[in-house]
């Protein structure tokens, strides 16, 4: 299989599913998640690696987190400002655009996926390449409409261990 190619430069958005994956021993062996999450907080730490709070929160309120919920958790403190704001304008239109993406209205708390989306698009607003994580298909098929890359969690796998493994 080949490698897949995701510039030095793109900043990855990822979506609460991807990490809630991450506990799965079929995406990642549990003797390698330690490894995986460190690069992840890497990735982080060099603002390669981005997260709206709600997914922080998504992610927390799933039954049993483990460690993705730890590290994201953890991690939250250090995304890079710059990329934290997300443009009011981008949120609205996305939430407009697509109101299924929000959630019914009986839901405690807001889905993350419309922030990860409008998050990408304001990086994308102030140039700088932005590519969305997320195996939802509703969330692809948005960032596609806005001409968003997207990764889903096996792409994202491979990209992040193909930094470990440049090491």
């Amino acid at each position: 299989m080949a490698d897949l190619f995701v510039h030095q430069s793109t900043v990855i958005v990822v979506d609460a599913d991807v990490l809630i994956d991450l506990k799965s021993t079929e995406v990642i062996p549990l003797t390698e998640l330690w490894g995986f999450l460190v690069e992840m907080a890497d990735m982080v730490d060099k603002g390669k690696l981005v997260f709206p709070e709600q997914v922080k929160i998504e992610v927390a309120d799933t039954p049993y987190p483990d460690a993705p919920g730890t590290w994201v958790a953890g991690v939250h403190k250090n995304v890079h400002q710059p990329f934290a704001k997300i443009s009011d304008d981008a949120l609205i239109r996305v939430q407009r655009e697509h109101p299924a993406l929000i959630g019914s209205p009986d839901r405690e708390r807001a889905r993350a996926d419309p922030y990860v989306i409008a998050m990408a698009m304001t990086l994308q607003q102030r140039g700088i390449k932005a590519t969305v994580s997320s195996k939802d298909q509703a969330v692809q098929d948005a960032c596609f409409g806005y001409s968003i890359p997207t990764l889903d969690v096996s792409q994202f796998v491979r990209v992040v261990n193909q930094r470990i493994q440049a090491r």
